[in-house]
């Protein structure tokens, strides 16, 4: 064989092995590799520049898809440093491309970026517009990872108009899908989703398994965002189907269904998915997706208040993503760390530490909120050590930033932190000015919070009254009519009070009012009686279905114990309602607890919504629990026992799964010996008894409890009271109190109300004692005048709100308007 039939013959091996890379570069890279340096050293062999470039190209390629970053960028650097021996522009601008992936998935953005950039221009500047579009897209998703989104959203949508023009409907299809990633980062959550369907439609268009599978995968998280956890399901589970399908990056699929599951509190399915994840990316050992799901892993069991798992699942990713230099994970799990070692376990100096290495990766990174929220938390620390400048030094670097990246949250921690922090200095007037400024921020986040939550679970609402419409109308016409001939006299009564009851549509009724009750309201108080009830309330926190009893007088703060122990569980994200069992008549009780289903009886036009589903997966508090009837105890009873409800009108049994907290003012035990009260109920309720002390026996507490209820009326009424006179503080301790802290409660309010100046005075207050003593030593007022006085006082002091003027006098709106006649008052609005 001569020398020109052998190099003949070596172009035809060549071209063959060249369409093997072709049709198995992602099935069999080592074939490839192997194929690629054999074609490398024929190609050098007979001096072919074009196919030795192409050869470089085809082994820096299989080692990218063999995961062997560091040789990959070695050989295709070969071509970018011979760049003039070369003179084919695909392979060196081909080089650039798969380098910037390299570094990418080193996490190595900075040259990720660099490389990309320059494969960009060159494609550009030779034409190339399908790969052009393709580097928009490599450096769209480069520039999200790195948080820049509205970059990111101007790469992509280059590559979109790109690919339309082209009619390239697949690359379409990737570009909507980056910019619904896009907009998902920003927080636009509808706009995202519509973006992600319409990717899920371009795939399903085109058969394209691979876009089909990511796509869903990315509008399931857009579904969980909006609280629609069935669909971010469905949806994350048909993702999966086809990933396992293409055996297509399952750790990423897995994950994201925990990330789901999470946030729909079922931390069971959650940690299910989650090792799942784990398994497969420590077999293909995969250290960026280990150290982040082990991260998943340890926010999840903050939640379920695990702490100390918590902590050794976050130390674990740590020791990752320092070998990996992932300076942002770092960053990320060094706060996770100090916060649990500061808020947990109170060791403040491995708070510290831990705080300080993010903070300097915070600063080193440029991460402005991760700056100020790592700084306040370092303040948090020093302010526990007593060591006070050090903390002004973390607040003034705060400051600093607050004033280049607006964060309401942030802005309204600060001032928080700075009232503490004043406090301990006692420095009172500072510490209740930034307390001042800390409540007008809160109540504003809370107030947007609100709106956004409102919006969101109103949408939710509607989409699952929609599924149950479909399960209703069971009985026939016939069974209706016959149960309503038998409860003909009950339904007159239940026909009256649902129509008041149920006057607004109960949706917005669910909504609104779990809403805007002071839910996180806390306990004030630094006697030794609040500590100890603190202490109890996150002793029963932590369990999550032990059934409570709270008992004291009337207005001593049985509820927001109650609230506090739902805040403290792992129940906090679902409902807390609040019924008042004495003004439940019996012939309501199960429409109310339990529901009822539209034409159950005359009058019910709708579906209505029982109490335990309402509070299912939550708390239910049951006040004044001593006044229920035998007949609605049993009926209670039954439920607690069975965890199933039935709604009027159905036969269909409803699982709940609700904890009881039950409050009284009276003597339980007592009541229990005269079987007003059945004991198998009250034992089913008594599980944990926590008494509350009334006002008198913690007096101690009354000048905080003063200054907190002056801040929030004076806030509320717009008030500028800056001063508090001494001597209200000693007349306040010299009361009983009968009323208890509402009493207390309603004193301040009414002195608010009546003020005049920025200075709160003694003369403001309707203190009984200090009623007596004026009376005593001034001239003797008639009773009826003193009377008259006062309801006309309360009248103009709430521009004639009967309502309100009620509330002040702390009597009923019709007893006010019966003085009115009776002292001929005349209403000054008319």
């Amino acid at each position: 064989m001569n020398k020109k039939q052998e190099n003949e013959l070596n172009k035809k091996d060549i071209e063959k092995m060249i369409q093997i890379c072709r049709e198995h570069q992602y099935s069999d890279p080592e074939k490839c590799l192997l194929n690629g340096k054999v074609i490398l050293e024929i190609a050098r062999k007979n001096n072919d520049l074009d196919k030795e470039a192409l050869a470089l190209q085809i082994i820096g390629k299989s080692y990218f898809n063999l995961k062997d970053y560091d040789e990959s960028i070695k050989w295709l650097k070969k071509i970018i440093a011979r760049k003039k021996d070369f003179s084919a522009f695909r392979s060196y601008a081909s080089a650039h491309q798969i380098i910037g992936h390299s570094y990418w998935r080193k996490r190595n953005f900075e040259q990720a970026l660099k490389f990309f950039e320059k494969s960009l221009e060159i494609r550009e500047q030779n034409n190339d517009k399908t790969e052009t579009a393709r580097d928009c897209l490599n450096l769209g998703g480069l520039l999200s990872d790195l948080g820049n989104y509205t970059k990111s959203i101007e790469f992509n949508n280059k590559a979109y108009n790109i690919f339309k023009t082209l009619k390239d409907e697949r690359g379409i299809g990737f570009a909507t899908g980056n910019l619904g990633g896009c907009y998902y980062n920003l927080g636009e959550f509808e706009k995202g989703l519509n973006y992600q369907l319409k990717a899920v439609s371009y795939a399903k268009k085109i058969k394209d398994l691979a876009l089909l599978g990511r796509s869903l995968n990315s509008a399931a998280l857009l579904y969980q965002k909006l609280g629609n956890y069935k669909k971010a399901v469905e949806s994350s589970l048909e993702s999966l189907k086809i990933k396992e399908k293409l055996n297509d990056n399952l750790t990423s699929a897995y994950t994201n269904l925990g990330i789901i599951y999470k946030e729909w509190n079922n931390f069971d399915k959650a940690r299910e998915y989650y090792n799942k994840a784990l398994k497969i990316s420590e077999t293909e050992k995969d250290k960026p997706s280990i150290s982040r799901i082990l991260n998943n892993i340890g926010n999840m069991l903050l939640e379920q208040n695990k702490d100390d798992l918590a902590l050794s699942y976050f130390k674990k990713s740590l020791i990752l993503k320092k070998e990996l230099d992932d300076k942002q994970g770092m960053m990320v799990v060094l706060s996770n760390i100090g916060i649990i070692y500061e808020e947990t376990l109170k060791d403040f100096e491995k708070a510290e530490k831990y705080y300080n290495e993010s903070l300097i990766l915070a600063e080193e990174l440029n991460k402005k909120e991760n700056i100020i929220s790592i700084s306040l938390g370092l303040a948090k620390v020093c302010i526990n050590k007593k060591e006070f400048e050090k903390a002004e030094k973390f607040m003034e670097k705060c400051n600093e930033y607050l004033k280049k990246e607006k964060s309401y949250d942030l802005e309204t921690e600060y001032h928080r932190i700075y009232s503490q922090l004043f406090k301990k200095k006692k420095n009172y007037k500072k510490a209740l000015d930034y307390f001042d400024s800390y409540t007008k921020l809160k109540d504003k986040v809370f107030n947007e919070e609100n709106q956004r939550a409102i919006a969101e679970m109103q949408t939710k609402y509607e989409t699952e009254k929609k599924e149950r419409e479909s399960e209703i109308y069971r009985l026939k016409s016939i069974e209706l009519a016959e149960k309503n001939k038998q409860i003909k006299k009950q339904n007159e009564e239940l026909e009256r009070t649902i129509e008041e009851l149920n006057r607004s549509d109960i949706k917005y009724h669910i909504i609104a009012e779990e809403l805007n009750k002071n839910i996180g309201f806390e306990l004030i108080g630094e006697s030794e009686n609040i500590k100890k009830i603190v202490e109890l309330i996150k002793v029963v926190g932590q369990t999550a279905s032990t059934n409570i009893l709270i008992t004291g007088e009337s207005g001593t703060g049985k509820e927001i114990v109650a609230r506090q122990i739902h805040q403290c569980s792992s129940r906090k994200d679902n409902s807390f309602y609040a019924v008042n069992s004495s003004a439940i008549p019996d012939a309501l009780f199960e429409s109310q607890f339990f529901g009822h289903e539209k034409n159950a009886f005359t009058g019910a036009n709708k579906t209505h919504i029982g109490w335990f589903e309402i509070a299912n997966g939550g708390t239910l508090f049951l006040d004044e629990i001593g006044t229920m009837s035998i007949d609605q105890q049993v009926k209670l009873l039954r439920v607690l026992e069975e965890r199933k409800i039935i709604r009027l009108g159905s036969h269909k049994e409803i699982p709940v799964d609700v904890r009881i907290i039950s409050a009284t003012n009276i003597n339980l035990f007592e009541i229990v010996k005269t079987k007003k009260i059945r004991d198998d109920l009250y034992h089913r309720l008594s599980t944990f008894v926590i008494q509350i002390p009334p006002l008198r026996k913690r007096k101690e507490d009354i000048p905080l409890l003063l200054e907190h209820f002056v801040t929030i009326f004076s806030t509320l009424m717009n008030k500028k009271i800056k001063k508090i006179e001494k001597n209200i503080t000693s007349a306040l301790i010299k009361y009983d109190f009968p009323g208890n802290v509402r009493e207390l409660k309603n004193i301040v309010e009414r002195a608010v109300i009546i003020s005049d100046s920025s200075t709160l005075k003694l003369k403001h207050f309707i203190i009984p004692q200090i009623m007596n003593k004026t009376v005593i030593n001034s001239d003797i007022i008639p009773i009826h005048e003193m009377e008259k006085n006062l309801v006309l006082r309360a009248l103009k002091s709430t521009g004639f709100n009967k309502n309100r003027a009620a509330k002040l006098l702390g009597v009923e709106r019709r007893v006010v308007s019966r003085k009115m006649i009776k002292y001929g008052i005349e209403n000054e609005k008319k």
